[in-house]
């Protein structure tokens, strides 16, 4: 009998990092419950065995933490963090468009040369023109975290117009 009580005490993971964000806020439950509309005891039935929460949205406003991260554990816990990640992932699906759309062209034009080793030698020129600027630094820079220990990326000579004009020779 005992152990089916301590059993039903353990806290889920969605209650667990409730109170996690509570204490990290310095808020007791009825602090928590008083600035997010909701009950002591919905916030304490909540961190015990709590699911989720249909207040979800309101408690991470409250607390400052990413709602994603409250109700399923995944993504950056800070708010903030998550928002900046947000704006990055748009940024990139924005980037991923336009290149979609010049890479639909690069193949049209591709398809304009009919002789198949040129097209194949314009192709490899195009492709490796490519890889080098996304490999430049500056390209990189917002995205990428380079960490200390990380080899350093190999530097490759620059594509000209004349590295161009030789495939149609």
């Amino acid at each position: 009998m005992y152990a089916h009580k301590m059993a039903s005490k353990k806290r889920t993971p969605f209650g667990t990092r409730l109170v996690q964000a509570r204490r990290a806020k310095d808020l007791t439950q009825v602090q928590l419950a008083q600035r997010s509309g909701m009950s002591q005891a919905a916030i304490s039935q909540a961190e015990m065995s709590g699911e989720s929460s249909t207040f979800i949205a309101t408690l991470a406003k409250v607390l400052g933490v990413n709602a994603e991260w409250l109700a399923l554990g995944t993504g950056p816990r800070d708010a903030a963090q998550a928002q900046l990640y947000k704006e990055q992932e748009y940024q990139l699906l924005k980037s991923a468009t336009k290149l979609s759309a010049l890479a639909m062209e690069l193949a049209n034009l591709f398809d304009l040369i009919a002789d198949p080793v040129r097209r194949a030698r314009a192709y490899a020129v195009a492709t490796q023109a490519i890889v080098d600027q996304l490999e430049a630094p500056a390209a990189l820079e917002p995205h990428r975290t380079v960490a200390p220990d990380a080899p350093p990326m190999r530097e490759r000579a620059p594509h000209t117009a004349s590295s161009a004009q030789a495939v149609f020779e």
